[in-house]
């Protein structure tokens, strides 16, 4: 197969899976936050075009948000930190709110 077939392949699967999306789910509200470097913020667009394309709406506040991703540096030491403490707030806030109860909360580090 080509390249341009193996892109176009791709692309299709990606569209499908982002009409599943939207089509099963409510009007859902995210936040996107973004700690770290110019790179972040790039990738934090990126994630938010995919958010919107599947139907999500955005909001500033955390405790408006069904969804929420926090998008950070691993190289600068200080974004990581603030994370972490950041975690600390949501995980307080999920054990208040109802909407969160059966949420998860997934760590990645893309370091190796």
């Amino acid at each position: 197969m080509e390249n341009k077939e193996l892109i176009n392949d791709l692309n299709n699967n990606v569209n499908e899976y982002i009409r599943n999306i939207k089509e099963n789910i409510d009007e859902k509200k995210a936040l996107v936050i973004t700690h770290g470097c110019q790179m972040n913020e790039h990738d934090s667009e990126k994630i938010t075009w995919l958010l919107e394309k599947m139907g999500y709406s955005f909001v500033n506040e955390i405790d408006e948000a069904d969804f929420i991703i926090v998008n950070t540096c691993s190289v600068r030491h200080s974004a990581e930190d603030k994370v972490y403490g950041q975690l600390g707030n949501l995980k307080n806030l999920k054990s208040k709110k109802e909407k969160y109860k059966n949420s998860s909360l997934w760590l990645y580090d893309a370091k190796g």
